[in-house]
């Protein structure tokens, strides 16, 4: 008889997603690679000196060729971590993640296509053009493909309790596969973000993933530079231009969006045993 699942509540998956943190750090400090806190981590380092109070994830950026590099060398790390590669057994994105395989989740809006572990999104840095429009164009393009994407995987349930918005998911979603298969178009997604060698220009951005079209970009001598920001009592690595590149990402970052835009991810985390 399958035991019934106990799920951890948000204050221990975020002592777990700490943790997991702390060995990543370890393992970067211990092989010369370069990190960055990202997007809502480093917002929620900044402003909260910790996890924003309903973000239950955590984002780091690391430059193409350190990420490689950690890519090609799973023996650093050791049980029970690893790291899901794109395209590799049961990714969804076009980034990797480092997992706890101690941990499974399950993702609202996924259920039914992939069940994984608990994990950080390892967004790669790559090189981005000079020239800010020209910047732009490439974001918003990456950007219209990341939306359609995920508009052809995710269920109506990712829509939460938005009726219109779960009536509208299941019609599009049809539409959405068959105009950008998945598959397809996670692999032109994954191209796109290293069609600029990096190190053949100053700016550097999370292209794969993009969350904001215009200045979410900073100077790749950045990871040559980091600083340390304080995160629930602990220190870990970031880009010393933080500001202009928050202030990019979110405008005023240091005020609290409306209640409404303070949303949780959503998924649910169990010990893999059970």
């Amino acid at each position: 008889m399958e035991r019934e699942k106990r799920y951890l509540n948000e204050h221990d998956i975020k002592n777990a997603l700490l943790s997991m943190l702390s060995e990543f750090d370890s393992i970067c400090q211990a092989n010369g690679i370069r990190y960055s806190l990202d997007s809502g981590t480093l917002l929620g380092a900044i402003r909260h000196k910790g996890f924003i109070p309903w973000d239950d994830d955590i984002d780091l950026i690391v430059p193409r060729p350190d990420y490689d590099l950690l890519i090609r060398h799973p023996e650093w790390l050791v049980e029970p971590y690893g790291v899901i590669v794109p395209g590799g057994e049961g990714s969804l994105h076009p980034f990797a993640k480092f997992i706890n395989k101690k941990w499974r989740t399950q993702e609202i809006g996924y259920e039914g296509i992939a069940e994984g572990h608990l994990w950080i999104d390892l967004f790669p840095a790559d090189a981005v053009p000079d020239d800010s429009e020209d910047a732009e164009r490439i974001c918003a393009r990456q950007a219209k493909l990341v939306r359609a994407y995920g508009r052809s995987l995710m269920r109506p349930s990712a829509a939460g309790n938005n009726r219109l918005r779960k009536l509208g998911r299941t019609l599009l979603r049809p539409y959405y596969r068959m105009a950008y298969p998945p598959k397809k178009t996670l692999k032109t997604i994954a191209a796109n973000a290293q069609r600029i060698s990096y190190g053949s220009t100053e700016n550097v951005s999370n292209i794969t993933w993009p969350i904001a079209v215009k200045d979410r970009w900073f100077p790749a001598e950045d990871f040559d530079n980091l600083v340390e920001v304080e995160f629930e009592g602990r220190l870990f690595k970031a880009i010393p231009h933080w500001d202009r590149y928050l202030t990019g990402l979110y405008g005023n970052y240091m005020a609290l969006p409306p209640a409404e835009k303070q949303v949780r991810h959503g998924f649910k985390v169990w010990a893999s045993e059970e």
